[in-house]
Order: C-alpha cells, then structure tokens, then sequence
C-alpha cells in the first residue's frame, strides 16, 4: 500500500532558525521518530555544561570536602578553604603524626592512618566538618575500603570541591618536580634530562589521567568527575574560580583572597619557558592526541567534537572549564564582582611584599 503523506517543517540554517517553508513527504511515521529520538539524545548527550552548586539541595555553611590534588595549586585553595571553614563555623580536619610510625607507613600505611584518625575526628566533632587533604578520595591501596567509609559517607552529604589544571602545564609541573627533570647532574643543572626521557615519564610514570584517578570518587567510575563534584577550580583562571564561589556561596570576598604558596624557581627548578619544542609538541600529543600536536585545541571543546585519543585528564580539563563559564555565565554581577576582588588582592599582595608589618586595608567596595 502507498505510504501516507505528511508535511514536514523544513529549517533552513541562517534565517533565524524559524521554519521558513513546508515540504509533502512520503514516508512512514515509523522512520521519522526515530531520527527525532536519535536528535534528542545527540542534543542531551551535547547539552549545555551545568553550573556550579547545580542540583546540591542545601546551603553554605555545611559540611565541605574538598580533594586536594598535586601541582594544581591545592596548597593555595587547600588555604582558602580552611580559611572560609573557620570564618564561617566548619571545623576541618588536621590528621598529626602517629606516635609510632607503621612498617607499611610509605605502602598504605600513611593513607590508613589518615583515614582512621579522621573516622575517630567524626566521632568527636558535633558540627559541621571539613576535609581538605591531599589524598585521593578514592583508596588506591587495597585492604582500605573500610577505612575509608566515614570519609566516603561525607563525600555522600557535603558541599564537594576540588581543583584542576591544564594537562600539559600540570605534566610540566610535575615532571619539573617529581620526574627526571628534578635530577641534579654532578656540576649541571638539574634540567638536564632529554625530550625523550621526560615524555617517557609521563606517559609511563605519571600518565595522561594522573589528575582524573586522584579526584575520582569511585576506582573506574564512568562518571566524569567534572559531574560528581559541585565546584572544580580551574587553577589557570584562579581569580575567576575565587570570585565565582564566592557569589555561589553568597560569600564575602574577602572570604577567597589568597597568597600563593608557590615558591620561586631557581636553578634547580627551572622556569617552564625554557622547555624544548619537542617535550611540549610530545605533551600536546600525548594529551590532546595527534591532531592537537601543535596548536592547543578550542576551550572547551565539546564532548561530540573529542578525538579518540582524547586523554582521560584533557577531558576532565575541558569539562572543568564548561562548567566554569557555565557558573559565570549564570552570575550577572560577575564583572564587577572580579574586578573589586583584583583590586583588593593587588592591596593584599602589596601588603605582604612589605613584610606584613601592618594590616592592608582591603575595602569592601574596593
């Protein structure tokens, strides 16, 4: 039998996006539903980043965890973030040194303590905690799944917070400071190893999804740990991560000015600039895959548009940055907000360049 005929509303790209015309087709219904769900579920698979704090139920203060990862200025947030505890009436936890120190204290033995010692702070605390630790939240050792339940019970309930940084410039950092870079030859400088070796010890040491694996919630989550937490700092833009929170929060700014942790470079810490082409193209490549060797790809690049080579830290890089524009996008005031906060940290920063002899005055309406 002849198919029945319908109309179809045909969109024509540039005009608008409003149906310009319609078009008899022959067809059954049967294929047309089907390619509007395939459409539905591309559009939802590509929808738009979520904002920070989007979906978490309760308001600030509350409990707060906050996942402290390596070489992506958590010291620097680890501080901010203690410092917004104490201001406002959450009590973070400080783990001390056992009495005697574990034969397994370097294989497991550091990371039970720590969780223990935080399960018997639970017990004592009766209001709202903190946790900011650099630890993964995750146990990578086994035989530390108990141990860890009273953390992981706090992960369930609190305000959840972490950091990340560029992949490439975080591969620097930690190749500079823990990997062959930071070998002192008799008489050299410490930056001494070659391209080859140096990508060899990111690709084989530390990985391409070093920071995804600290800050995943679950060993071999297929939740993107961009979704699990309510805000991820983005260490490359750290001026705008501060003041955002501060507005999700409904924070003071003087809440979220900081002083950086980071120390200065020396000889034997060298500045990145002085890094070779070839390191830098090897990192782009071994992070953003090939098509990506020499130009970084466009930030945030979609989920659709990632190459398969895509490494696991690139992807949590870009969804951190979704979610941060996201967050500043659904802030109005946002502009102005950052820059009284800019204003009152260059005051800050001069302040402790005088040696802190004397308070800053900071200004509300700095």
């Amino acid at each position: 039998p002849a198919e029945p005929i319908f109309w179809v509303s045909i969109t024509e790209p540039g005009r608008g996006g409003c149906p310009s015309r319609q078009r008899p087709a022959i067809a059954s219904m049967r294929p047309c539903i089907i390619l509007a769900a395939v459409g539905a579920i591309a559009a939802a698979q590509e929808k738009e980043a979520r904002p920070w704090l989007a979906g978490f139920g309760r308001t600030f203060p509350c409990d707060v965890l906050f996942v402290k990862g390596k070489k992506v200025a958590g010291t620097t947030l680890g501080g901010v973030v203690r410092r917004i505890g104490k201001r406002h009436g959450v009590d973070f936890f400080a783990p001390t040194m056992p009495s005697q120190v574990p034969r397994d204290w370097r294989s497991g033995g550091r990371e039970r303590w720590v969780l223990e010692e935080f399960g018997r702070f639970l017990t004592r605390s009766k209001g709202l905690v903190g946790w900011g630790q650099e630890q993964t939240l995750s146990p990578r050792k086994k035989g530390l799944a108990e141990s860890s339940g009273p953390l992981q019970a706090l992960a369930a309930k609190a305000l959840r917070l972490t950091a990340v940084r560029d992949p490439v410039k975080h591969a620097i950092s930690a190749c500079t400071h823990f990997g062959p870079c930071g070998k002192r030859s008799s008489g050299g400088s410490a930056y001494n190893a070659t391209s080859e070796a140096r990508l060899s010890w990111v690709s084989n040491d530390m990985g391409t999804g070093q920071m995804s694996r600290f800050v995943a919630h679950e060993p071999d989550s297929s939740q993107s740990p961009a979704d699990f937490y309510h805000a991820i700092f983005v260490t490359d833009r750290l001026d705008e991560s501060l003041v955002a929170l501060a507005l999700s929060l409904k924070l003071d700014l003087e809440d979220v000015l900081y002083v950086s942790a980071k120390t200065s470079h020396t000889q034997r810490r060298p500045k990145t600039e002085a890094l070779d082409r070839d390191f830098k193209q090897g990192l782009r490549r071994a992070f953003y895959g090939d098509q990506y060797t020499n130009s970084e790809p466009p930030l945030p690049l979609p989920r659709s548009k990632r190459p398969a080579d895509f490494s696991p830290d690139a992807a949590l890089y870009h969804d951190a940055v979704a979610r941060l524009d996201a967050t500043i996008a659904s802030l109005p005031t946002f502009e102005v907000h950052l820059r009284r906060f800019r204003k009152m940290q260059g005051r800050l920063v001069e302040a402790c360049a005088r040696g802190g002899a004397r308070r800053a005055r900071l200004g509300r309406d700095a």
